[in-house]
């Protein structure tokens, strides 16, 4: 004897979803695969990475090392990138500034994700009075450019590396706040959003487990294009000398001591310039990709 099971049970309605899933995802890694662009992106970002995690490693001087007889010497093969005015290799501050950047980034765009995300859903959910409240302060956050903005709560918290990565990930609110909420408006008038309501579904639990999940997307792709502006912020805030501070190897740092010797030793500036135009270049290219491959409504 054989047993069927009907078309609307549980076990079924599992099983489309899952299979569902499974077709999303494969189509997403298609499409990524098959955009050369964003696939570069990724290898940059993912060499960068591994520089990063394997600085100790691939650096071949200590970071922080004096040698002052040595100072200010044009690459060679003792020194890749040359010295800086203290004598310091440049390749290995290089090399130890992408830990600080990646460390900055994934802090701080957290900070604008997790609090963003959260603003967003619970505005965008239950709307009223407390949905506006939200919108009011996310657009007098957007009035302020971002430097500005962020210069503004470094000075308030003192200057400092995790200051910076406060102010970074705060200004990052605002932008994770409006893409979340324009897309849970859409999400919530859903037919599966109504269902939830009519079973008697926490509303925690229908934002948590049927809103959250289908507004991602755009989540994923802002945290890319996040992560390049948190690493430009960082370079522009320890630039001004409100971000790390000396002796640690930060991009923004070597660029802020490379223009006052950029005559008669460039090569300070060149190479944490081109670190950063790397990082950024590379989470730029991923963004788009993942824009593309995301959204269905895009062409190729």
């Amino acid at each position: 004897m054989t047993l069927s099971v009907a078309d609307d049970s549980p076990l079924v309605t599992q099983r489309k979803r899952a299979h569902r899933s499974r077709g999303f995802w494969a189509v997403f890694f298609s499409r990524m695969l098959r955009n050369r662009i964003s696939m570069a992106g990724a290898v940059l970002i993912l060499a960068v990475l591994l520089v990063a995690v394997l600085a100790p490693l691939l650096a071949p001087y200590d970071p922080d090392a004096v040698q002052i007889r040595e100072r200010l010497q044009p690459p060679s093969a003792a020194h890749i990138f040359g010295t800086d005015e203290l004598g310091r290799d440049i390749a290995s501050r290089v090399i130890y500034g992408a830990q600080i950047s990646f460390y900055v980034g994934l802090i701080s765009v957290g900070i604008g994700l997790g609090v963003g995300v959260l603003i967003g859903l619970i505005g965008g959910y239950l709307g009223g009075v407390l949905d506006a409240a939200f919108m009011l302060l996310m657009d007098i956050m957007f009035a302020f450019p971002t430097i500005l903005l962020a210069l503004t709560i470094v000075a308030i918290l003192g200057a400092g590396l995790p200051s910076a990565m406060i102010a970074i990930g705060i200004v990052n609110i605002p932008t994770f706040a409006r893409i979340t909420r324009g897309s849970v408006l859409s999400v919530r008038e859903k037919d599966y959003v109504d269902a939830a309501v009519v079973i008697g579904a926490k509303d925690w639990r229908i934002m948590l487990f049927h809103v959250l999940p289908n507004v991602m997307a755009p989540i994923i792709v802002q945290t890319s294009l996040g992560l390049s502006i948190a690493v430009l912020t960082e370079a522009s805030l320890s630039f001004l000398g409100l971000g790390a501070q000396p002796p640690t190897p930060s991009w923004g740092t070597m660029l802020y001591t490379g223009q006052r010797y950029i005559e008669e030793a460039p090569w300070l500036s060149i190479f944490p310039g081109v670190a950063i135009l790397l990082v950024v270049l590379g989470f730029n290219l991923l963004g788009d990709g993942l824009r593309e491959a995301l959204d269905p409504h895009m062409k190729g």
